[in-house]
């Protein structure tokens, strides 16, 4: 590509290209965003199983700083219920350590709002998901138009 007599080489990483802190390909490969999101999970792991924090220490940080960087990640691509449960396996099973509680013990007491809630990245993203779509039908007039639009093709 030339842009004012410059040629501009095309530079594609076998990570991916970052760009405004979320990696795409050239080929839109979504295992490249999958990758990222399974490395800032088990960072997260990592650190914590080393800490001396309480369960409910472990569920806060959990919530407040990596749900955030994950949702901005999964603006990038749309996971699967399999592969957002494989992704969420490692942060169960380390919260459930932290809990003294048995590995075999159903995720959703974790999950429950009145004991733990720890957010899971499947709930997590259907929520960001519906706010899009709600954003788009109930927009200014030209985004209402084009959601319009968008619904009769399907």
């Amino acid at each position: 590509m030339i842009i004012e007599g410059q040629k501009i080489e095309k530079i594609n990483l076998k990570d991916g290209n970052r760009f405004l802190g979320i990696f795409f390909t050239h080929n839109n490969n979504r295992l490249v965003h999958i990758k990222k999101i399974k490395d800032m999970i088990e960072g997260f792991v990592k650190i914590m199983k080393r800490k001396v924090v309480t369960d409910k220490q472990v569920c806060k940080l959990w919530n407040i700083n990596m749900i955030p960087a994950l949702e901005y990640q999964l603006l990038g691509v749309v996971i699967i219920e399999t592969e957002a449960k494989h992704l969420m396996a490692p942060v169960n099973m380390l919260i459930k350590h932290k809990c003294k509680m048995s590995s075999s013990l159903p995720n959703c007491i974790i999950y429950d709002k009145d004991l733990y809630s720890v957010k899971d990245l499947y709930s997590l993203q259907l929520e960001s998901l519906s706010k899009n779509i709600m954003y788009m039908a109930n927009g200014n007039e030209t985004l209402k138009k084009l959601f319009k639009i968008q619904m009769e093709q399907l």
